[in-house]
């Protein structure tokens, strides 16, 4: 739009990619009748497309298959809207770190953007990469990581240590208490034979 006032050219938000051409007549102030007719050329550039993944991170447990990431794309953008399987691609990394997670059962699905794990995946820390692409611009691409921890089992718990009953505590009670007057009836015998008989009399 051409602004008579300050003869300016301006453009909106949603003015689409393209050429355009205004035209204008340009007069003298003291000799209206002294006119020439121009124009101005504007062209519009395509937007940049960006794409911006981000981090992601997710927890498993050895020992059960298990799906700790769902998407990788649900927290990335590309031109400033939510990724999706529709504006955007995913190649899985073939870096060294991505493919021993790989070996280890931890795999970035390229399809669905899901990080799943296996029964038999060691606990650890696993690193994975993937680049994120715009659908209708494929060199446009940014990598991303993806950690995943899949911790040991929890341990069963230990077995209940034995504990008496009240039955065999007044058991256990009984049988010191028997124990200690068979202990005092011994003292008592061992003290009269050693002695001398009441009554009796001793010669010189």
């Amino acid at each position: 739009m051409l602004d008579p006032a300050t003869g300016s050219v301006t453009t909106t938000t949603q003015t689409p990619a393209g050429t355009y051409t205004l035209t204008y007549t340009l007069c003298d102030s003291a000799n209206p009748a002294v006119c020439q007719v121009t124009t101005a050329t504007v062209t519009v550039t395509p937007r940049p497309t960006v794409v911006n993944p981000q981090p992601d991170a997710g927890t498993a447990t050895a020992g059960t298959a298990a799906m700790p990431v769902a998407d990788v794309r649900n927290n990335d953008t590309n031109n400033g809207q939510p990724a999706t399987a529709t504006n955007s691609t995913i190649t899985v990394g073939a870096d060294p770190a991505t493919q021993a997670a790989a070996a280890q059962g931890v795999v970035l699905d390229p399809a669905t953007g899901s990080v799943t794990t296996t029964a038999q995946t060691p606990a650890g820390t696993y690193t994975l990469t993937y680049t994120l692409c715009d659908s209708a611009n494929p060199t446009v691409c940014q990598v991303a990581a993806v950690t995943v921890t899949v911790t040991a089992p929890a341990s069963k718990d230990a077995p209940p240590v034995p504990t008496l009953s009240k039955y065999g505590l007044l058991i256990g009670a009984a049988m010191v208490g028997l124990l200690g007057w068979q202990q005092s009836r011994r003292r008592q015998r061992m003290q009269g034979l050693c002695s001398p008989a009441r009554g009796g009399s001793m010669n010189a």
